[in-house]
């Protein structure tokens, strides 16, 4: 995923997804996923995007819910799930799409996600809004990672200056 300091993810896009995003920051390959729509190569179980656009959204919520929670189900378990949506809440609230589904349904079937998974829902107001969002999203779990390796794999003494001079000073213990 990373090289030196250099953030070089290849992003996995599920060959089921119909309507790709746009992404132009990193690497994207084709492939099948278990669960979700974008994925970081070598890290599928850490991070993993389900895509909505509005539309999918509503139908995956009332018409398509026992597929939809499925895949929800099969994201509960994984490092980073984000369900990515191609829309803004007030999108909702004006009921910007077609089906009879009140908004309050919506939030609420949203709601209960947010309160019953670990996944994390991301508004992103449209299709090339969702592919932006996707990438800083790419970047700041990477980023995550990049800090993580570098604290665990430290080397095990520190030097700090000093009086102008470079002392050994011993790594703290480990719990």
């Amino acid at each position: 995923m990373a090289r030196g300091d250099k953030l070089n993810p290849t992003i996995i896009i599920d060959k089921r997804e119909q309507n790709p995003l746009a992404i132009t920051a990193y690497r994207v390959e084709r492939g099948t996923l278990r669960v979700g729509d974008y994925a970081i190569k070598r890290n599928e179980l850490a991070f993993v995007v389900e895509r909505k656009s509005l539309e999918d959204l509503v139908g995956s919520l009332t018409a398509g819910h026992d597929r939809f929670y499925h895949e929800i189900e099969k994201m509960h378990g994984l490092g980073r799930a984000i369900l990515l949506i191609e829309a803004w809440p007030q999108d909702v609230q004006e009921q910007r799409y077609h089906s009879s589904t009140p908004a309050r349904a919506v939030f609420g079937m949203l709601n209960a996600i947010t309160v019953r998974t670990p996944i994390k829902i991301h508004w992103a107001g449209s299709h090339e809004g969702a592919a932006r969002e996707f990438e800083w999203l790419v970047r700041l779990f990477c980023e995550g990672v990049q800090k993580q390796y570098k604290t665990m794999f430290a080397p095990a003494t520190t030097k700090t200056e000093a009086k102008g001079e470079a002392d050994e000073m011993p790594a703290p213990p480990e719990p």
